[in-house]
């Protein structure tokens, strides 16, 4: 009984806190003038997201991109970025009334140039990975992809186990997925590792590599470039899911929620399809897209 009342009486203490603090912040609040509640509305930007505040102030966006993943991001027969990607970028810049910069670089540079400050978004081919949100927050996914391989349009081993052998040679693209993906699942290959995508494909095209592990997507724009090259993508217990996203400065959630709810009314709008059918040349599995998002 005596514990009882001990329990109610700091209840009763912690009640009184909280009413003390409700009440002085109403006190506060309703001593400001409409002058300062517009200044602190105004200022809100700044506090949830300083990103979007300096896009909004300089009137530029600038994104990092790696222009290796077609038909994401690529360069034009003018070496201007172009891409699906690029498309998606410049719309979101667009929406906030502010020109796009894009910042070239390699992999490697994507996520460091947001870290360091050069550079406000990456929109440009990159799975959202554990360790990577430990360095940049990601918005949700904007491309729904899978994990396959890049093979000559002449070779014959398509399984996983035809290909887990040490007679078969991979070109894996340093510090990315490829390197991860190859490592987990074809331990007994050998492999070769570059830095740059377009390395690795080369390497295939000429015979150095037998694959080059690659997303599904970019799959579709190098076979497309090269027809000597196919895809094998595994299904059923084969390589991961691969799906890509922008990602921003650490612990920028207010500009991750900003592209989050864009993108869904870019989506539910019908502007993404058409841009999707430009570069994919097949209709987007919505649904599934949705999904791997959680909805909104």
């Amino acid at each position: 009984m005596r514990g009882l009342k001990r329990f109610e009486g700091h209840l009763a203490v912690a009640l009184a806190m909280v009413l003390g603090i409700v009440i002085g912040a109403c006190t506060i609040g309703g001593s400001s003038n409409s002058s300062s509640n517009a200044s602190a509305s105004s200022s809100a930007s700044v506090l949830l997201s300083p990103t979007l505040a300096q896009i909004k102030s300089s009137g530029v966006m600038r994104d990092c991109v790696d222009p290796e993943f077609p038909p994401e991001s690529f360069n034009d027969s003018s070496g201007n970025p172009t891409g699906l990607d690029i498309d998606l970028a410049s719309a979101l810049a667009k929406s906030l009334n502010a020109k796009i910069t894009f910042v070239k670089t390699d992999f490697a540079g994507l996520l460091a140039g947001v870290e360091s400050g050069k550079c406000d978004i990456q929109w440009s081919g990159t799975t959202p990975r554990a360790a990577r949100a430990l360095v940049t927050s990601f918005a949700k996914d904007t491309l729904v992809a899978t994990v396959g391989l890049l093979v000559r349009t002449t070779e014959t081993r398509t399984t996983i186990d035809q290909l887990n052998a040490s007679s078969v040679t991979f070109c894996d693209q340093e510090g990315t997925l490829a390197q991860v993906a190859q490592q987990e699942y074809f331990p007994n290959a050998k492999a070769t590792n570059l830095q740059a995508a377009d390395q690795c494909v080369l390497d295939v095209l000429s015979g150095r590599a037998d694959a080059t592990i690659v997303d599904s997507t970019s799959a579709l724009g190098y076979s497309e470039a090269h027809p000597q090259l196919k895809s094998v993508l595994f299904e059923n217990g084969g390589l991961a899911a691969a799906p890509t996203a922008p990602s921003v400065q650490l612990g920028d959630f207010g500009f991750t929620a900003y592209i989050d709810v864009w993108f869904r009314e870019f989506v539910d709008n019908g502007n993404y399809t058409p841009l999707y059918v430009k570069y994919f040349h097949h209709n987007p599995d919505i649904q599934e897209l949705l999904i791997q998002r959680g909805g909104l």
